[in-house]
């Protein structure tokens, strides 16, 4: 298997890549090589047990996973075009992206979500609390006390607002 790799990386080094590029294809073949075993298994083996082991672990991110993937196909292509070995078709892999929230709201951002909460008419009063918590969960609070810090509300806005929403008097 090394030997196969050292071949591929001479490959890529002629195609003019960036050592940056040539260092993680090395990296990501060379940990392809933990999953694979001369003495009991097969060269299309060791594609099965890396790829299921990128797809289950929670060690890398999913753009990582995905590079990793891309590595791999393209040296099961150099393996069967280039090195004519005759391999089974590797599976079709998804992984799926993370969502991302952003760390912090822009002002842009904020004004816009406030403005939602103005224009925004829901025809029940559960809809309603239910948009006010997702606000809530948006801005990182836990409850309605957190977010009166932050934004300095009167009690007389506080009532108007929880009279509006369907919140019980509470205060």
């Amino acid at each position: 298997m090394k030997h196969y790799i050292n071949r591929f990386i001479i490959y890529k080094k002629m195609q003019n890549l960036s050592p940056k590029t040539i260092h993680a294809y090395t990296t990501d073949l060379n940990q392809l090589t933990n999953h694979y075993d001369p003495t009991n298994g097969t060269i299309d083996d060791c594609f099965d047990n890396y790829t299921d082991f990128l797809i289950q672990t929670n060690n890398y991110k999913s753009n990582t996973k995905k590079r990793k993937l891309i590595t791999i196909k393209m040296f099961w292509n150099f393996l069967t075009e280039k090195e004519n070995l005759q391999l089974t078709a590797l599976p079709t892999m998804a992984i799926r992206k993370e969502k991302k929230l952003p760390k912090t709201l822009s002002v842009l951002e904020l004004r816009r979500l406030t403005s939602s909460v103005n224009d925004y008419q829901p025809s029940s009063s559960k809809k309603k609390r239910d948009h006010l918590r997702d606000i809530q969960e948006l801005l990182g609070h836990s409850n309605i006390s957190t977010t009166e810090i932050y934004t300095n509300v009167s009690s007389t806005r506080k009532q108007k607002v929880l009279t509006l929403y369907g919140f019980r008097n509470n205060s």
